[in-house]
């Protein structure tokens, strides 16, 4: 019997080479996806808004708002909502519910009943992770709600 090789490949060999280089590409490109979508991701948005309870209470009247959303695939502890003034100086409010755990998909609703922030020169608004990492909202949203907010008249209480 004759062992040499042929240096002709058969259409089955070549079709099979040409699928497993497609079939592996694809995997890896599926693997690439799903590791991005799983990653730890927070949607921060803030805003001046109302708390309007069924009954009249205390806690009534315009509130600076921060809507914190775990929009990742891994759990995320959100320990601290605040911002910055300019330079290094940071704020930081004051909630008692922080921190708290959020799985993929919750949220989390603080707010401060301080307005008098809006007044100063705000650069950034933010939300802290337990690994310190700050998920900041776009500074043209924090440009609109001080702009906003300076031109609105206050009332009297």
């Amino acid at each position: 019997m004759n062992w040499v090789a042929s240096t002709q490949s058969s259409p089955l060999t070549t079709f099979l080479a040409v699928w497993g280089a497609v079939v592996s590409t694809a995997a890896i490109f599926w693997n690439i996806i799903r590791d991005v979508r799983k990653r730890a991701r927070l949607s921060v948005v803030c805003y001046v808004g109302h708390i309007v309870p069924a009954v009249p209470t205390f806690n009534q009247g315009l509130k600076l708002v921060w809507n914190v959303t775990n929009t990742g695939g891994e759990t995320i502890v959100l320990t601290h909502i605040g911002g910055s003034t300019g330079g290094d100086t940071h704020f930081m409010i004051d909630t008692p519910d922080l921190p708290k755990t959020l799985e993929p998909g919750q949220y989390y609703i603080g707010y401060s009943k301080n307005l008098d922030l809006l007044g100063e020169p705000i650069e950034d608004l933010w939300a802290i992770d337990s690994l310190s990492r700050h998920w900041k909202i776009p500074r043209k949203t924090v440009r609109r709600l001080v702009s906003e907010h300076s031109n609105k008249p206050t009332r009297a209480a």
